[in-house]
This record gives structure tokens, C-alpha cells and sequence, in this order.
């Protein structure tokens, strides 16, 4: 079985965390053994992967960034929002769709029940792209990262906000779009590619369009079971 560094470097940061949770003390070679499991939750895996990328240098974005754009949301999301790359504003304030695009992927987000913290937000790249285009170094490079918040979010639809992000989720970062408003598989996560926010704000008159496909999503998490429950 292959296995990813930054995924063995995740296990024994979690595995080291844990040892020191239920005060395991060597004595000798005597070990004492703990009298519970331990657990780790989402949002502690997902700060541990944060700390472990947090000063990533793996492609040429590092060098013009302010800051890592990692994600945030709720780390049990049944409904994941991936974007292509950080912007401007969230380059500067370090959070994802931080700026006009983000107030208008909130209120989408809204307008099917949801609020914006009951998903998880992110994008492909990390980083900020100058020219716009991260390209495919940049994507490929931070792969990695993406399908391991994903892993741990574990999803139960990822809507993909363009076309390099449709892409991307579907392993490869050139080569022909995954068709917009038509679900299709990462592995077990049902995908809905749509139009991202930047681009509606450019075209409004896709509006609708995206308004079609999130209301796919609703419709398909509503058939669904709650975690809750």
C-alpha cells in the first residue's frame, strides 16, 4: 500500500498527541497502559495538518504570498465548497472567499438552508496565483493537502466552483471539463461542479444557472439522513 509523507507525518504527530492525552509514562521497559482509546477529533486533524504545511514552500506560489488560504467551516461538513485559488482578499485576510465572492458564495450558501458555518470551504491552491492561473505545479502540489481535508471532512457532496477545480477533484489538472450541473464522482464524493462566484459577479445573467445546481445539492442532502440523526 502506498502512503503519502504528509500522511505519515499526520499519523505520528496524531499518535505522539495522543500518547500525551492519556499520560502514558515509560518506566524502564515497562510501559503503563492507558485505560481509554484515544480519538482525535476533525478539527484537531485538521489543525495538525494546517501545522503541518503551514510553511509550505513545494511550488513557486510561495514566494508572492501573504498568506497560506488553508480553509475553514465545519470539519464534520456534510457539504464541502472547493474554489480554485485564493484571491486577493483572501490572501490578505488568510480566510477563503473572503471578499465580494465570498459575500455572494455566503448568501448561495444561505438561499439553500445552510449556513456558511455548517460547510467547509477551500480551494485547490492555497496560495494566491499571480497571474491568476496557479498552473499545474501549483495544483499538483497541493493535491496532497486537499484530498487529506477531504478525507477528514469525509463529505457527503463537494460542490466544485469551476471548471480547473471540477478538474482538479477528478485527479487531473488539464484535459476536459467535467460537465457544469451534472454530478460525478471523486472516488465515493458525489461532485456538482457549477460556476464560481467571481464569474457570476462578472455574468450575472449565470446566476441561475448556479441557483439550478446548488438546488440539486439541497435536493440531494435532504434525501439523505442528517449525521445527527
Amino acid at each position: 500500500m502506498n502512503v503519502s509523507l504528509p500522511a505519515c507525518i499526520e499519523s505520528l504527530e496524531l499518535h505522539l498527541r495522543c500518547l500525551q492525552r492519556t499520560g502514558l509514562r515509560f518506566d524502564g521497559l515497562a510501559a503503563q497502559r492507558p485505560q481509554t482509546a484515544c480519538a482525535l477529533t476533525p478539527e484537531e486533524r485538521l489543525a495538525a495538518l494546517y501545522s503541518e504545511n503551514a510553511q509550505c514552500r513545494r511550488c513557486r506560489l510561495c514566494s508572492n504570498r501573504t498568506h497560506i488560504v488553508f480553509g475553514e467551516g465545519c470539519a464534520e461538513a456534510r457539504l464541502m465548497f472547493i474554489g480554485e485559488a485564493p484571491d486577493s482578499a483572501s490572501d490578505a485576510q488568510g480566510r477563503p472567499f473572503a471578499g465580494e465572492s465570498g459575500q455572494l458564495l455566503t448568501r448561495i450558501i444561505e438561499a439553500i438552508k445552510m449556513q456558511r458555518n455548517q460547510v467547509y470551504l477551500t480551494t485547490v491552491v492555497k496560495c494566491r496565483a499571480q497571474p491568476d492561473d496557479p498552473g499545474e505545479d501549483a495544483i499538483e502540489a497541493c493535491r496532497p493537502i486537499l484530498q487529506r481535508q477531504i478525507e477528514i471532512i469525509q463529505p457527503e457532496i463537494i460542490c466544485a466552483l469551476g471548471p480547473a477545480a471540477a478538474r482538479a477533484l477528478q485527479g487531473q489538472a488539464s484535459g476536459a471539463n467535467p460537465a457544469r450541473g451534472q454530478f460525478y464522482r471523486a472516488g465515493a464524493v458525489p461532485v456538482m461542479p457549477t460556476h464560481p462566484p467571481e464569474l457570476l459577479l462578472l455574468r450575472p445573467e449565470l446566476k441561475q444557472e448556479t441557483w439550478i445546481d446548488v438546488q440539486r445539492i439541497q435536493r440531494e442532502l435532504e434525501s439523505k439522513p442528517s449525521r445527527e440523526g
